[in-house]
């Protein structure tokens, strides 16, 4: 038994991921920190925890890897052998390649575009609710 949203019978969950996809996910991390989710063909867990992520790709991550559901992954978010689809050897190489836009002195200075650009969206948000 999965700890995730109802299944519809056949699809699962596929069609609620693939038409509305914020609301999906914003929607699954209710059911608590690990949750299941049946995007047919594969079953997908979806890590909602900090703690659970840095278990999972830090500490235990050449123990846990994508298995079958590569292929899955890779229809489901529109993309080749990228970093969240690939894995073993070509993820690492491309997580290496990837690891300087992360430090911690990089991510500080990405705080500043982020807020004006929330802020933004704020007020637009505004301006749509006013009208």
């Amino acid at each position: 038994m999965s700890i995730g949203p109802p299944e519809w019978p056949v699809a699962g969950q596929t069609f609620q991921y693939l038409f509305n996809l914020l609301s999906f996910m914003h929607d699954t991390a209710t059911y608590g920190d690990l949750v299941t989710v049946s995007v047919k063909p594969a079953l997908v867990y979806l890590v909602n925890h900090p703690d659970l992520v840095q278990e999972v790709f830090v500490t235990n991550h050449q123990r846990v890897g994508r298995g079958r559901t590569t292929e899955t992954l890779q229809y489901l978010v529109g993309y080749g052998y990228g970093l969240v689809t690939s894995d073993g050897p070509l993820h690492l190489h491309q997580r290496r390649l990837m690891q300087p836009q992360f430090h911690h002195r990089r991510i500080a200075g990405y705080a500043e575009t982020m807020t004006e650009f929330s802020h933004r969206h704020m007020e637009a948000w505004g301006r749509q609710g006013a009208d």
